[in-house]
């Protein structure tokens, strides 16, 4: 059997791992690249597409981080005197650990902090582009006769550990070996499937690596990769390297090394900007400056040499939300990352705060379910598009908060975000709120306008659609309120189907039932769970990973589409070596779920905006910040060496 096409062990299994990663990071509201990523969330749950409160959501942070607001000045927990030089970022959770691979603590400060000690093979850009990190510059990808692919590496000179030691290929070799330590394997000698089965690394997924085959090292600084068949997302591969001599003999050994950042007395070397220097549990963490760093070879660092105004970094844990504003706006800490609250309105309208944001992978859109009589019309999908006014929901809903950090009509492509430069907005011609053409789609439907103001099918009755989302969230609920109002302007009749976290993907478009449903057509299953709902996902630098919630029978499609144009293309794409076609395929991919047009079942979302992070700094204490990524593989210390006191 060809190697490409060998039958992979629980590819349901390995989709349903996929989507759950996908969802759970978006319900917090912030994304890492690829089906990997799932910050801010402790929950190791492999239930398809439901997500759990994470302690940012659900809680406001690590019980444990407590702060208060006396009269006066602020509660200065976790400062303590920062010495000059260092730069205090005050965050409002603290991690367990810093073991971020581990699915019990995805938590996105562990990732933020590891930015600043750990480098990888690439690293993501604040336009969610792969740039070469350790690399000297992109890899050479070969497609084999025997249908395999073998990826060619070739690192930088001359890196070093922040201890001294050569930074080389058998590092990179050695975190393969541990990330695929205990797996079990394929004749061919891959990794079984993307589950975990005997792996002894702690890590939620192993996509890609369980495609490898070989991993060999051709010289000190280079080496090749062979996989079984293409993985898209190759490139969020061994994003942090680990170090050979210092992180442990062995997979038990390195989770445990990294829990506590130490081997024995001494903490890990690293490899980035900072070094790790103290922990003090419920109070803060401190890095120092690592001087033998090598550099910066990100498009958005300033300063790409490896000199820096800051000596070093305190993380202090604040929960208290007030607090940490006027920490802040007194200059006692200096810059801040989170996720959006009300509350940090009061920090952007100020003349000494300077906002950072990052719009990031997390995305809000409008689903729809192609089973319920209504939405299985295409001109109701098409006058619904018609209706919702984007622009409105980031004016009113976001804008007063991060100012005009996102795209102000709002998104228009369900695989690539705003500001990625292969993004192409499909959805212009619906920009606004548009009730004529609506009006005229629904009348070519057969639906007329009562005396009550609703519209009404001969067959199908009143056009009386439930509209659901996760409620906890203020943000969200804005946009639901939003959307709500326009639909009934219209002359829709709307059911608010709304539940808390969790229950509303389990009971609504995520529910058992409702994917039996979607599976088959409606001849099982339960169609009328829900018909219309507001709720995020996560795209990514590599996007393909998106095409499983609408290929037909996958296990993760909730909208009920069927259309086997995409599915057929859907698999084309993802085998596409080439980033300038598989960009455009995926962009091609995009219309049949956006558009009408492409396909009978089209047009089956419509992708809202961003969400993005809070982020941004004291600009009387600094006299210049530094771009700060809105998604896990970035936070503020990926580029630390661009900050300069004033």
């Amino acid at each position: 059997m060809i190697a490409h096409e060998r039958p992979r062990v629980s590819s349901r299994a390995r989709l349903a791992i996929m989507v759950s990663s996908l969802m759970v990071v978006a319900s917090c509201g912030i994304v890492g690249g690829g089906g990997d990523a799932d910050p801010d969330s402790q929950d190791g749950s492999e239930v398809v597409g439901i997500p759990e409160p994470s302690a940012d959501t659900a809680a406001g942070g690590d019980p444990t981080a407590t702060s208060d607001v006396s009269a006066g000045e602020p509660v200065r927990q976790g400062i303590a005197d920062a010495e000059d030089g260092v730069l205090v970022w005050v965050h409002h959770q603290e991690p367990p650990d810093l073991h971020y691979d581990d699915p019990e603590n995805r938590t996105n400060v562990a990732s933020w902090v590891r930015e600043g000690l750990l480098e990888g093979l690439f690293g993501v850009a604040a336009d969610m582009t792969f740039y070469p990190e350790l690399l000297a510059g992109e890899p050479t990808v070969t497609s084999n006769s025997n249908r395999t692919i073998t990826i060619t590496y070739q690192m930088r000179e001359g890196l070093k550990w922040s201890d001294g030691e050569p930074l080389t290929a058998d590092d990179v070799a050695y975190t393969h070996r541990i990330i695929t330590e205990g797996c079990d394997k394929e004749p061919d000698g891959s990794t079984l499937d993307a589950s975990n089965d005997g792996c002894l690394y702690d890590r939620f997924s192993r996509f890609g690596y369980d495609l490898v085959t070989s991993f060999e090292v051709t010289g000190e600084t280079s080496f090749a990769v062979t996989m079984a068949s293409f993985y898209p997302g190759w490139r969020h591969m061994y994003s942090h390297v680990f170090a050979e001599h210092a992180f442990g003999e062995g997979a038990l050994d390195v989770n445990d090394n990294l829990r506590s950042w130490a081997s024995g007395t001494s903490a890990l070397p690293s490899s980035g900007p900072l070094s790790f220097v103290s922990w003090d549990r419920g109070s803060n963490i401190r890095l120092g400056r690592n001087d033998l760093y090598h550099g910066s070879q990100s498009p958005d660092a300033t300063n790409q040499g490896s000199t820096a105004d800051v000596n070093g970094v305190l993380i202090a844990f604040v929960r208290d939300v007030d607090t940490r504003v006027q920490l802040i706006n007194s200059g006692q800490a200096h810059i801040i990352i989170e996720p959006l609250d009300p509350k940090l309105a009061q920090l952007s309208t100020s003349d000494q705060f300077e906002l950072g944001v990052s719009p990031g992978p997390v995305f809000e859109h409008l689903a729809m379910n192609l089973l319920d009589p209504h939405l299985a019309k295409p001109e109701v999908r098409e006058a619904i598009a018609y209706i919702v006014d984007k622009q409105a929901v980031v004016s009113r809903v976001y804008e007063p908060v991060v100012g005009q950090a996102l795209a102000a009509n709002g998104l228009g492509n369900m695989y690539w975000m705003a500001n990625h430069p292969a993004y192409v907005n499909h959805q212009t011609k619906y920009d606004g709120y548009q009730p004529v053409p609506a009006s005229n789609l629904l009348s070519q439907a057969n639906y007329t306008r009562g005396t009550d103001g609703i519209w009404t099918h001969e067959q199908h009755g009143p056009l009386q659609l439930k509209l659901g989302t996760t409620t906890g969230d203020s943000f969200r609920e804005a946009q639901l309120e939003i959307i709500a109002s326009q639909l009934r302007d219209a002359g829709f009749a709307i059911d608010d189907n709304s539940a808390p976290g969790g229950l509303f993907y389990r009971d609504g478009p995520f529910a058992v039932d409702a994917i039996k449903a979607s599976e088959t057509g409606g001849s099982s299953g339960d169609r009328d769970l829900w018909d219309l709902a507001v709720f995020p996902w996560t795209s990514g630098p590599w996007p393909g990973g998106l095409s499983g919630i609408f290929r037909s029978r996958s296990g993760a499609n909730p909208y009920g589409m069927d259309e086997p144009q995409f599915n057929v293309k859907s698999t084309d794409c993802d085998q596409m070596t080439s980033d300038t076609q598989r960009n455009e395929c995926y962009n091609e991919l995009d219309t049949f779920v956006t558009t009408v047009g492409a396909g009978d079942a089209s047009l089956v979302v419509i992708p809202l905006t961003q969400r993005p992070l809070f982020a941004g700094f004291n600009s009387s204490v600094l006299a210049t910040g530094a771009i700060t990524p809105g998604f896990t593989e970035g936070g503020p210390l990926v580029n630390v060496v661009d900050y300069q006191f004033s």
